[in-house]
Formats: structure tokens, C-alpha cells, sequence
């Protein structure tokens, strides 16, 4: 019976109905748009971390899990955590926004290399000289480069040396001295990834850490990556767009079905 007097409704009056469902249908349509986006930008964040193979990340003081400015952590930290005699590998990191939702890292590709594996090349080759940078692949196809191709970034010139497949850290990657000089940052980094020697001490290696380093922020990668959610972005400054959308989309949704049994009363009154 509900179903028949729905379509009935759309035979006679097609544009009523339309109408309601198009502003029914935006708000909402709208609220899934910004959800998934969001997740979207957050997954990949996390897999990218993932990628990178360390167990521990070391952060500034002052820092939290979704907000990193600026390169306040001495170079030299690399080399006194490098000599603890539970961890492996230890890389560090300067990083510099080049867009909203982009930044550039400059690593040191040995140390990044035994961390992670190294990159795997679609093109290309690794650093060859002071003005080279690689991309990922997702990057260069909106971008348009191919290895050999030039990009200007940060009011330089850079040679694309070579293309790597996605899934590591960043999109862009220098050498970690050519992005310290860049910046003004010599002698500074923005954090330092970690592998230890026995993941099964993982934890007792942690603990150790946050002893030697008061202040000092130190993740397991699991947990860092667990706190990738849209309530931590921006202090919660996005969850609080979205639930104002929602909010939005739900009195637009009310106010259209309430105005549709308006007309539809309407009418059949006059009628």
C-alpha cells in the first residue's frame, strides 16, 4: 500500500517528488563525501607510517600525534639513539609541508633504506646530486612527471631521479641535508624512527626510553597509528565540522519531508 502511494505520488506530481528527494539526497550525499575523505586521508597516513618498517617513533616535546611543525630535534639524537644497545637502525627525518595535505621528507636513504627495505623504482634510480628528488607514483601521474622531468617545490628546481611505488613515509623525499640547508634547519631534524633488535622487547624498550627521554613523546608504531582518527585532527576541529554537517543535513531532511506532507495536506484539501 506504501509503495503504491509513493509511486502514485511520483506519476502525478514528478517534480514535488524530485525535489524532495534531491534535498534529501544532497545533505546526505554531502556527510558521506566528508566521512570518507577523511578515513580516506587517515588510512593512508597510517599505511604510510606502517611503511616505513620502524617499531618505535621518537617525537619533540610539545608535539602531538597529529600535528608536527618545524625541525626542533638536534641531528645528533639520531646517533645516541642509534648507539642504545636494543635498537637496530635509527633514521631520522625533517619534514616541510608543501601543500595542504602533502609534505616533503628529507631522509638520509641509507638508514631509511635498512629500516624499510628501500624503495621499490617504477623509474629511475635513487639520489644522484643535491637538486634530485623522488616521488611516489600516485604523485608523479598528478603531477605529470617521469624520471628526468623538473618540478619546482619550494621555489627550487628539482630533478625527478626517480619514481617509487607508494606506501613509505611521504609522497616527495630529498636528501635530509639539502631540506635541513633548505629550510634553515641545519643540524635538525623533526623526529626519529626506530627499529629494535628484539621485537618481542619492544615494550621494556619503550619504557627505557621514556625514562632516558622525559618529555619526549615515544610511540610504538601501532600506537601511532591507532590515534589516526578524525576526532584527533586539528584538536577534533574535524569531527566537529562533520557533526555540524550532520546536524545540517538532518534539519534540511526534517524540513523538507515536513513541507512535502504540507503540500501533499494541501492538496488534497483543495482538492
Amino acid at each position: 500500500m506504501t509503495t503504491k502511494i509513493v509511486l502514485e505520488n511520483m506519476k502525478h506530481r514528478p517534480m514535488r517528488s524530485l525535489l524532495s528527494v534531491f534535498l534529501i539526497a544532497i545533505p546526505v550525499t554531502l556527510i558521506q563525501c566528508l566521512v570518507g575523505i577523511a578515513q580516506g586521508l587517515l588510512n593512508d597516513a597510517a599505511q604510510r607510517a606502517k611503511g616505513v618498517g620502524a617499531d618505535i617513533l621518537v617525537r619533540p616535546p610539545g608535539s602531538s600525534i597529529m600535528t608536527l611543525s618545524g625541525a626542533p630535534l638536534s641531528e645528533k639524537l639520531i646517533e645516541v639513539l642509534a648507539g642504545k644497545p636494543y635498537v637496530a637502525v635509527a633514521s631520522g627525518m625533517i619534514t616541510y609541508p608543501i601543500s595542504s595535505v602533502t609534505y616533503m621528507a628529507g631522509i638520509d636513504l641509507a638508514s631509511f633504506t635498512r629500516m624499510s627495505g628501500g624503495f621499490e623504482y617504477v623509474e629511475g634510480g635513487g639520489f644522484q646530486g643535491p637538486d634530485d628528488i623522488l616521488v611516489d607514483r600516485h604523485y608523479a601521474q598528478q603531477q605529470k612527471l617521469r624520471a628526468g622531468s623538473t618540478v619546482n617545490l619550494l621555489n627550487r628546481d628539482w630533478r625527478v631521479a626517480g619514481i617509487v611505488e607508494p606506501g613509505k613515509l611521504s609522497r616527495v623525499f630529498v636528501q635530509m641535508p639539502v631540506l635541513q640547508k633548505l629550510t634553515s634547519n641545519t643540524g635538525k631534524i623533526s623526529q626519529v624512527f626506530l627499529k629494535v633488535k628484539e621485537p618481542r622487547n619492544l615494550a621494556g624498550a619503550i619504557e627505557q626510553l621514556r625514562r632516558e627521554l622525559p618529555g619526549y613523546p615515544v610511540y610504538s608504531i601501532a600506537e601511532f597509528v591507532s590515534q589516526f582518527t578524525v576526532e584527533n585532527v586539528q584538536g577534533g576541529a574535524v569531527q566537529t565540522f562533520i557533526n555540524v554537517m550532520m546536524g545540517i543535513g538532518v534539519v534540511i531532511g526534517f524540513a523538507v519531508v515536513l513541507l512535502s506532507m504540507y503540500m501533499a495536506v494541501l492538496q488534497r484539501t483543495r482538492e
